[in-house]
């Protein structure tokens, strides 16, 4: 199950056949099926408007995709989107590591500023994504970051963070942060980021 799971990337140019940007739904789609499996726990920390709050679960599928969901917003594989991104590609000489980086050729027209996925030996490693929220009432800004980890012959989550501000009329700002840990049972080796 975990090698069909990883085909959700096609480790040759990492993108989803179809789909003019990396498939990050599809990645996600193929996480979250891995964690209802393999059950790792989830220690969380949030910090809204300087008051800490921890927690430690086992998350079931709906679960999971309740803690992703704002990951999902980085899926630029959209009709609207179409060719609204700029796309970079960086390799090392060894071509070990690759990162793809989409940057928005206009951010007031979308949504997402960037995205980037780093890839390992044509693993995923990082996603990173910048999503803004405006609205008349509400500006929001928020910086997202995936963290992947190996287990066995596929990188897991390992870590995700989602760090940001949100300004409402006649109120003011407010920061957040949530850190997500994960714990593999019995492989503690792809709880690193």
């Amino acid at each position: 199950m975990l090698a069909l799971s990883a085909s959700c990337v096609n480790p040759e140019n990492g993108e989803a056949e179809n789909n003019l940007y990396f498939n990050v739904k599809g990645l996600l789609d193929g996480q979250i099926v891995m964690m209802d499996s393999l059950k790792p726990s989830l220690v969380k920390k949030a910090v809204l408007k300087g008051d800490p709050d921890h927690s430690t679960f086992q998350p079931d599928s709906a679960a999971w995709a309740r803690e992703l969901e704002l990951f999902y917003e980085l899926d630029l594989n959209k009709t609207s989107l179409r060719d609204k991104y700029k796309i970079e590609r960086t390799f090392q000489e060894d071509f070990a590591q690759q990162a793809i980086v989409y940057s928005s050729l206009d951010e007031e027209e979308t949504a997402v500023d960037q995205v980037k996925i780093v890839f390992e030996h044509g693993q995923p490693r990082l996603l990173e994504g910048v999503y803004n929220s405006k609205s008349p009432l509400f500006n929001s800004r928020r910086n997202l970051s995936i963290w992947f980890a190996p287990l066995d012959s596929v990188n897991v989550i390992s870590a995700y963070a989602i760090s940001g501000a949100q300004k409402m009329v006649w109120t003011d700002t407010v920061y957040f942060e949530i850190e997500g840990k994960l714990a593999y049972p019995g492989h503690e080796g792809a709880s690193n980021h």
